[in-house]
């Protein structure tokens, strides 16, 4: 359908010369057995309170509370229904009125295109929802005013707030997943140098504050990230190569129990007798002769 045919379909509040159009969505749309198509205009829809369910390349969105759709001119878009309890505001610009409102650099980086290519519909966080709501309300306070003397200049402003606003709330988000995943990859070195450390060090050192100290980080950070690398605590990575070391001593060697004592740095040969029965259920010894639990 033509722009202005939508505009007159919809009962939209018009600006600019018919480039721009405000639409304040309505349950009463819920009573039309079909909506045309909107093409070759650009299409933001943000959604305050209820669902509107949208149409994209053929592709069905729903949109609650805090939803935003912008949506590039070219793809094909069809409002398909909408909740009883509706409220979202619906603004299309022309491509030309575009053009004019970006003559130089847009007011947002080339990455906030992309993404909106990628994808177009996105949730918005909760602390965001009265700020994107307030630009709307704005942006319709102008057309509504054809009185101002200025209110072309006015709109463009509002309009490229707006802009600005979704393209900060892209940015933040964008940010804030580079920062989890350099957390992520460092958490993920910092448990492989971990391990590394373990299996050169197990044999004297059986302390998380010794690890922590050589991976120049606290013990409670070091404790937390190996939990969420494995599923294990330090302790527990500690205990079972120490386990696997006395093992190993017993079975290959004929080392005394005082030796591997030694050996492995316990304070005393009953302190590492204590540590293995707690293991295995046996004494070292019996377990040494084959007498497992």
């Amino acid at each position: 359908m033509e722009y202005k045919e939508l505009i007159s379909h919809y009962h939209m509040l018009d600006a600019s010369g018919g480039k721009v159009a405000l639409w304040k969505i309505n349950p009463e749309i819920c009573e039309e057995s079909s909506s045309p198509e909107i093409g070759d205009i650009h299409l933001i829809l943000f959604v305050i309170s209820g669902k509107v369910e949208i149409s994209i390349q053929g592709k069905r969105r729903s949109l609650t509370r805090g939803y935003f759709a912008d949506i590039i001119g070219g793809k094909s878009v069809r409002l398909v229904s909408v909740s009883s309890d509706v409220r979202a505001y619906s603004l299309l610009i022309t491509e030309s009125y575009l053009s004019e409102l970006f003559k130089s650099k847009p007011p947002f980086p080339l990455s906030y295109v992309t993404s909106l290519v990628q994808n177009p519909v996105y949730a918005v966080e909760e602390s965001f929802i009265t700020s994107i709501t307030n630009c709307m309300d704005d942006i319709e306070q102008v057309i509504l005013n054809p009185l101002y003397y200025f209110q072309e200049a006015m709109l463009k402003c509002r309009i490229w707030i707006l802009f600005l606003q979704m393209a900060d709330i892209i940015q933040q988000k964008t940010q804030e997943e580079k920062n989890k995943s350099e957390e992520s990859n460092r958490k993920t070195m910092l448990f492989s140098q971990f391990l590394k450390l373990l299996s050169e060090y197990v044999k004297k050192e059986h302390t998380v504050n010794f690890y922590a100290s050589r991976l120049n980080i606290t013990p409670q950070y070091l404790r937390r990230i190996v939990k969420e690398c494995s599923k294990k605590t330090v302790s527990t990575w500690i205990e079972e190569e120490l386990l696997r070391e006395i093992i190993r001593l017993l079975l290959n060697t004929d080392m005394t129990i005082q030796k591997i004592t030694d050996e492995l740095n316990f304070s005393e040969q009953a302190v590492l007798t204590k540590f293995f029965k707690r293991c295995k259920g046996v004494s070292p010894l019996k377990y040494r002769n084959g007498m497992e639990a």
